[in-house]
């Protein structure tokens, strides 16, 4: 017993300081947590968020007068240097104008005391950590808090909400003799900032960029959402920042230590497995606790849960943060709070609109774990950097620099190969938000070849009949988001199939650049990433909700890890080649090569034979379920029997036109659709690259040539009998590799190798860019015809196709309650085709019998002249009552809806 009282008491002895921190932090976050609890339980949604707001104002202003001072006192103090008096003076005079401007925007006294107050505790309480006076830190910290909370409650009775922000505001003017004393005992030393002013300008810029990533969402939310919803997520911050506690307590205490050269790596470990607890702990207890406790913030429940998330990246981040800057690496630091702001405050936007105060919170979360991915790649990058192999002792000295100067000066050498594959992910992910279809249903393939499958899979918990085919991967795939995510409307639903096909596009680039660096340096790796990241069709296909992207993803995946060092990584490719084959029957091109090539590469080896068949079993094994299954509702396994199909429809149509016609079409569309899929980059690139992709051959390259020329094969055929380009798609992964090898050549003689290849890479962004901008669909065309469709149901049984706009009016027809199962649905309005027909009266009297009672008329140039003459000519076509012109509802998209009279068209043409 006494042994261990004593080891506690050591461990309480060895980290002192931190136990004192704590205990203040934990007291002081805590009343500051329990009194905002307190004022939101008392003011409401409404009143809660525009004192959120003003608090998130008078924040910033704070930070923009504090001139970065904190890390300057906390990294220079420790050192031992007197820089107290000059940073004070010029941040107290900063905080002294930012106030006066206030007060004439506001005419708020408490929002100026706020922030030159909250200046003068910053200094002081900064200044007593850097000297690791925790004592004295620790009482001024609990004071202020108890003295604030004290008399926001107490003027706030009196004078009404503006009196919360004043009291908080006399408050934090506690320790102000404390700034006397500073000037009183030492001298203002300018010089002492101008030696450093590299660190204290890149802390100053971070101290800025963070205080837009915690109060900038607030002044974004408050205009785009209203104060009432800012209530909501100002509250789940403020539970957020209670988890935060233990993290912000660490954070203070190793920084100075860091300075010290004390890295104190098992207490950065132990934080994150705790904020992993304080992350589950949010999630599990928000829903329980937060309906008794606030009712009237019943948005805030999913906030917390998500927000909950980011605390374990957050927790991370600090700790880099204070390795980086207790090194004076502040640069590194300030790129990342870059990278957070930009990508949360872009997200705020972008999916506020789509999905309320929950998509700001999903912001939050993606740009506190993309600020951690750079901050860890960098650091990995600098240890190895620095790392020095150790090696025998050379005999030769000499000879051995010289071979050291020669192996560096034979390959090109990228810096920032990670952060940089990072940025491409990062601006690839914000061109695809950019893009992004908001409120646009999904339609053709997307609609009842996906979504509903995947929906009625996630209801009944299984396939059916009528959920499989050739390509139930994908819907199988979705539905377990489907099943997770839970929404009160179908189009909530349908973005989240888009954003699922945008997240799995994205993630692409990763198995990409992995694959990339088996067959070429890592610099032109990045540049093969890119072009493939910023393919315009790519990006676009990404949006669709379609299975393109998770087939890419699986396929890149599988190429990656068949080319791998470790040998054993090869039968998980053929796991994932057999997955693919599931998503889409074309998988089976992509095996055929890799089977027969993997017992080429390998036949000298032992027992090859045996592991040839032991991949093909994994292949086959993987499918013979879903195989089985088809085959049992179907008819067919929709894989072998597609070949035949099409193998099949291939000598079928040969026959009837004759073979060489056949193949003078077939290869027509494939040069020229095949062609128009490469523009803007891949036409010129790809044939060069494919020059010195074969100049040195080798069995690898070879394979990569052989697989190329397999998935061709279903590509002709698809050409030759559906134009669309969407089949060409799968092989940009390793067209992208190829073009790699043109850069490559382009840059192996510059001097400025780095410089030009960040030069290539914006312009392959660039060339994308402009062709996404003059080929991007028209999204508010796209939503006014899905807004006219509503009316079309309204007013029509049976209507003409006016093909695209008309498949708007499937969607339009789905319940306002979802998820539902397709076969409750009942579909009131069918799409009669106009195909095949020279005149109106031609049309409606076919029609009829198939329920044709409106006409739906456009004027558009690809309608038949006979529509758009009744469009244009109405007085010529009595039987046409017009019932509907989307002009007079302030549409742009001007479209009529006729009503045809029966009875009067029947005695005319009789």
């Amino acid at each position: 017993m006494i042994d261990s009282i004593g080891r506690i008491s050591g461990i309480v002895t060895k980290f002192k300081g931190l136990t004192t921190i704590g205990f203040a932090n934990i007291v002081a976050t805590t009343i500051s947590g329990l009194f905002w609890l307190y004022i939101a339980r008392l003011l409401g949604t409404t009143h809660y968020g525009e004192i959120s707001y003003l608090i998130a104002v008078s924040g910033i202003a704070t930070v923009i007068s504090f001139l970065g001072s904190g890390n300057i006192l906390l990294v220079y103090t420790a050192k031992g240097i007197r820089i107290q008096p000059a940073v004070y003076t010029i941040a107290l005079a900063a905080s002294a104008i930012a106030a006066v401007i206030l007060f004439f925007i506001f005419q708020d006294i408490g929002v100026s005391l706020f922030v030159i107050g909250n200046v003068i505790f910053g200094l002081v309480t900064n200044e007593l950590i850097g000297q690791k006076s925790y004592k004295q830190y620790s009482v001024y910290m609990i004071s202020q808090k108890i003295l604030g909370t004290v008399l926001a409650i107490v003027l706030y009775h009196s004078i009404g909400t503006s009196g919360v922000i004043l009291g908080l505001s006399i408050s934090f003017f506690l320790p102000i003799h404390r700034i006397y004393e500073i000037f009183k005992d030492n001298k203002i030393d300018f010089s002492l900032l101008k030696a450093r002013s590299g660190f204290i300008i890149n802390s100053y810029i971070m101290d800025i960029s963070r205080a837009f990533s915690t109060t900038l969402d607030k002044l974004i939310v408050a205009p785009l959402l209203g104060f009432a919803l800012l209530g909501n997520y100002q509250l789940g911050v403020q539970f957020l920042s209670l988890l935060g506690i233990l993290p912000g307590i660490i954070y203070q205490y190793i920084l100075p230590h860091d300075a010290s050269g004390n890295a104190n790596i098992k207490l950065k470990k132990a934080a994150i497995l705790f904020s992993i607890l304080l992350a589950i702990l949010g999630i599990v207890l928000a829903p329980i606790f937060l309906p008794l406790l606030f009712p009237k913030f019943t948005e805030a429940t999913q906030v917390i849960q998500i927000l909950s998330i980011s605390i374990i990246a957050a927790t991370i981040n600090l700790t880099y943060i204070s390795k980086f800057l207790g090194s004076e690496k502040s640069r590194i630091v300030l790129i990342g709070s870059a990278i957070y702001l930009s990508i949360q405050i872009s997200l705020i936007i972008i999916l506020g609109k789509i999905m309320g105060v929950n998509g700001a919170a999903i912001a939050v979360v993606i740009a506190t774990f993309s600020e951690t991915a750079y901050l860890v790649s960098v650091d990995r990058f600098i240890r190895k950097k620095v790392k020095i192999p150790i090696k025998e002792p050379s005999e030769n000295p000499v000879i051995l620099l010289e071979e050291k100067k020669v192996d560096n000066t034979d390959r090109f050498h990228f810096k920032y190969s990670i952060p940089l594959l990072i940025s491409i992910g990062i601006i690839s992910i914000l061109l695809r938000l950019y893009y992004f279809p908001y409120n646009v249903p999904l339609t053709l393939d997307a609609l009842n070849g996906y979504f509903f499958s995947a929906t009625d899979i996630s209801i009944i918990g299984h396939l059916t009949a009528s959920t499989t085919g050739p390509h139930d991967g994908w819907p199988i795939f979705l539905s377990f988001f489907f099943t997770i995510f839970r929404f009160d409307n179908f189009l909530d639903y349908m973005t989240l199939q888009r954003g699922i096909t945008v997240g799995l596009s994205v993630l692409t680039i990763i198995p990409v650049y992995l694959l990339y660096k088996k067959f070429i340096e890592k610099p032109y790796a990045i540049a093969g990433a890119s072009i493939f990241a910023f393919d315009p069709r790519v990006i676009q296909n990404s949006l669709l909700g379609i299975t393109e992207p998770l087939y890419i993803l699986l396929l890149s995946s599988a190429f990656a890890l068949y080319f791998a060092s470790k040998r054993k990584l090869i039968y998980i490719s053929f796991t994932l080649v057999g997955l693919s084959s599931i998503i889409k029957a074309e998988g089976l091109f992509v095996f055929i090569p890799l089977i027969v090539m993997f017992y080429i590469r390998n036949r000298k080896e032992n027992k090859i034979v045996l592991k040839a068949i032991l991949a093909a079993t994994i292949f086959i094994l993987l499918l013979l379920p879903i195989a089985l299954f088809r085959i049992s509702t179907q008819g067919n396994d929709a894989l072998t029997a597609r070949i035949l199909e099409g193998t099949n429809q291939v000598l079928t149509t040969s026959h009837d036109t004759g073979t060489f016609a056949f193949l003078k079409i077939a290869a027509e569309n494939v040069i020229k659709l095949g062609g128009w899929s490469l523009v803007p980059i891949f036409m010129i690139l790809l044939p060069i690259g494919l020059y010195f992709f074969i100049r040195e051959r080798d069995i690898d390259k070879l394979t990569i040539l052989v697989i190329i020329i397999l998935m061709l094969l279903p590509v002709i055929y698809a050409l030759a009998f559906n134009p669309d380009i969407r089949y060409m798609y799968p092989l940009f992964p390793l067209f992208s590799l190829v073009t790699a090898f043109t850069i490559k050549k382009a840059l192996g003689k510059t001097k400025s190798q780095n410089l030009f290849l960040i030069l290539i890479i914006g312009t392959i962004l660039v060339a994308s860019a402009a062709f996404l901008e003059v080929k991007k669909f028209d999204y508010e065309h796209q939503r006014e015809a899905f807004g006219i469709a509503y009316k079309v149901i309204a007013v029509s049984g049976g209507v003409n196709s006016y093909y695209p706009e008309d498949s708007y009016i499937i969607p339009a027809e789905l319940p306002e309650k979802w998820p539902a199962l397709k076969s409750s649905i009942e579909f009131k309005t069918v799409v009669i085709p106009i195909d095949g027909f020279n005149s109106l009266t031609e049309y409606i009297k076919s029609s009829e019998k198939n329920g044709l009672t409106d006409l739906v008329l456009d004027g558009q140039k690809n309608r038949p002249s006979f529509l758009n003459d009744a469009y244009y000519h109405q007085e010529k076509y009595p039987y046409l009552v017009e019932v509907y012109d989307s002009s007079k509802d302030g549409f742009k998209y001007h479209i009529k809806i006729f009503k045809i009279d029966y009875n009067l068209f029947n005695s005319l043409i009789h």
